[in-house]
């Protein structure tokens, strides 16, 4: 929740810079905003000042959207400067796959936790505090007013997918954020560290994270074994499932993503639910904020077509679910109402009283 924010490397082009300071004044009167670039006196309206070491305060958060050799040196003038985090949109850095920007990068991270001030990056696309209405990020995306709030908190490495698909695809479907949050290369905090946050928050009821590798391991699964206690979902889609997503992985944000095998039996253990695709991702997150966990195993279906019991039932096998015996007392109640129509088994097909307040009954 930064009520000040300074945008280093705004410009009035629609790049990186640009973009980055659109998306904070969509905030409006709840964040000060201050554009640093020396080639500029104003900017969309605002003072714009030479440096960070020129605000007229310490600002809550700096993005930094320059070249990535001076990335460093904006850091450490922001810290001095007494500012709180940065978010580091510039790349150039371990994704190079090169051994001198690898170690930019462990320089980066180092800066960062001696002075403090902890970064989300480098190499992403910010993040947004969606229930507060604060967007601080480079997303050519205009249409953040038509996301709504919501209960899922999302995770991802990759910025273009957060801000990407992911954002497109809930506003058509009508599914809200608490927050999006893009990580990307983590010199310096990691996605487990963001999911941990949000554990916290009462407004988050499920995490849903797209990794491609983690940094530490040990640290993600103490976070899955404390969301478990805290009876807070996880849904995941991690990258690597083959050689060649393993291989993009790598070039894309410099993470390696493990034996794959054993990340399935870690995530089974701690119960993390792991999905394949950007849908799966999103429609089983809202399932599990929309519903309470099941108290007993198993599943009922309901439908109003016989074919449609048969292949549903069918999937359900494939995947090893249960499809447990109804009782008599509910066999006998659906019946009642089925009033010698359909069948009350499970499944059940409820033929033509497939209507709401039928299957509202039933």
């Amino acid at each position: 929740n930064p009520r000040s924010i300074a945008v280093v490397g705004a410009t009035e082009r629609m790049q990186y810079g640009g973009r980055f300071l659109r998306s904070v004044l969509t905030a409006g009167d709840q964040v000060r905003v201050y554009p640093v670039n020396p080639r500029y006196n104003e900017l969309m309206g605002l003072q714009c000042y030479p440096s960070v070491t020129d605000l007229p305060e310490s600002p809550d958060l700096v993005g930094i959207i320059v070249p990535y050799q001076r990335v460093i040196p904006v850091l450490t003038e922001s810290a001095e400067k007494g500012a709180g985090s940065a978010i580091v949109i510039s790349a150039g850095f371990a994704e190079r796959a090169e051994e001198d920007r690898r170690l930019l990068q462990v320089g980066l991270g180092e800066v960062a936790r001696e002075t403090g001030v902890r970064i989300s990056g480098p190499n992403c696309l910010g993040l947004a505090n969606v229930k507060s209405g604060i967007w601080a990020c480079s997303s050519s995306s205009t249409v953040f007013e038509k996301l709504n709030t919501g209960n899922i908190g999302l995770v991802c490495q990759s910025g273009a997918s957060a801000f990407g698909p992911f954002l497109s695809r809930a506003i058509s479907r009508g599914i809200g954020y608490s927050y999006i949050i893009s990580t990307g290369n983590e010199a310096d905090l990691e996605a487990s560290d963001f999911a941990r946050y949000l554990l916290d928050d009462d407004d988050t009821k499920v995490i849903a994270m797209f990794v491609e590798g983690f940094k530490d391991a040990r640290k993600f699964l103490e976070v899955c074994r404390l969301a478990a206690q805290k009876g807070k979902p996880i849904v995941l889609i991690k990258i690597g499932r083959s050689g060649l997503g393993a291989r993009a992985a790598q070039a894309h944000t410099a993470s390696l993503t493990g034996e794959d095998a054993a990340y399935n039996a870690a995530f089974k253990q701690h119960g993390v639910t792991r999905v394949f695709d950007w849908d799966q991702l999103l429609e089983v997150s809202q399932m599990l904020a929309d519903n309470p966990a099941p108290s007993e195993p198993g599943i009922a279906i309901i439908s109003h077509s016989g074919g449609v019991c048969s292949l549903t039932a069918d999937a359900f096998g494939h995947e090893g679910l249960d499809l447990p015996d109804l009782s008599r007392e509910a066999r006998d109640t659906i019946n009642e109402i089925l009033a010698g129509f359909g069948w009350a088994g499970n499944p059940a097909d409820i033929t033509g009283h497939a209507s709401r307040d039928t299957v509202e009954l039933i």
